[in-house]
C-alpha cells in the first residue's frame, strides 16, 4: 500500500497540456565556405568565428530543429533539419574553406539563399528562419536580385538574419 500511495503522489498532479507551449523554429544555417573565410579575423579566421557562432547558437536554441547548408559558388544542404544538434557541431573540421573543392570558391550567396528557401517551405510545421553567415560581397545579389530573393522569403514567411564576419560594411 504504501509503494502504491508513493506512485501515485510521484506521478501527474494534472493531465492537462501545458499554458505555454513552444513553437518548433526550422532554422537552417547557411554558412560561407568560399576561400576569403580563411582571412585573419580577431583571434582566428573568418571561418573559425562563423564555427564557433553556430556551436554558440544551437547550444542557445533547444528544441528548435536545425539544418546546415554550406556554399561557394556551389551549395550542397551538409545537415538535414534535425533536432539532433551533435551533427551540426560535429561537422566543423569537415567544413574548412582549405579542405572544399575548387568550385566552392566562390561566392553566390543569392543561388544559396534560394536552395534554402526552396528547402523550407517544404516544413509546414513550425516557422521558418535562416542564418546567413559570410565575409563577402555576391555577384548574384546585384540588379535587383538581393531584393527579389528577399520578397520571396518574406511571402513565404520566412525570416532571415545575416552575420558579417568580415571588417566594414556588408554588401
Amino acid at each position: 500500500l504504501l509503494a502504491v500511495s508513493l506512485a501515485l503522489l510521484a506521478g501527474p498532479q494534472r493531465t492537462a497540456t501545458p499554458k505555454d507551449e513552444r513553437v518548433l523554429t526550422n532554422i537552417e544555417v547557411v554558412l560561407d565556405v568560399s576561400g576569403s573565410m580563411m582571412s585573419p579575423f580577431g583571434d582566428g579566421t573568418r571561418s573559425d568565428a562563423a564555427m564557433k557562432a553556430i556551436v554558440d547558437f544551437t547550444t542557445y536554441r533547444k528544441g528548435d530543429a536545425f539544418g546546415l547548408t554550406i556554399f561557394g559558388t556551389e551549395y550542397v544542404h551538409w545537415t538535414p533539419l534535425t533536432k539532433d544538434l551533435s551533427a551540426i557541431r560535429l561537422a566543423a573540421p569537415f567544413l574548412r574553406p582549405e579542405k572544399m573543392p575548387p568550385h566552392m570558391g566562390g561566392t553566390r550567396i543569392g543561388h544559396a539563399l534560394q536552395a534554402v528557401g526552396k528547402k523550407l517551405r517544404t516544413r509546414e510545421e513550425g516557422d521558418r528562419m535562416v542564418v546567413l553567415i559570410s565575409d563577402g560581397e555576391s555577384y548574384d545579389l546585384s540588379g535587383g536580385e538581393a531584393q527579389r530573393i528577399g520578397e520571396e522569403l518574406r511571402a513565404d514567411n520566412i525570416a532571415v538574419f545575416y552575420i558579417h564576419v568580415a571588417e566594414g560594411q556588408p554588401q
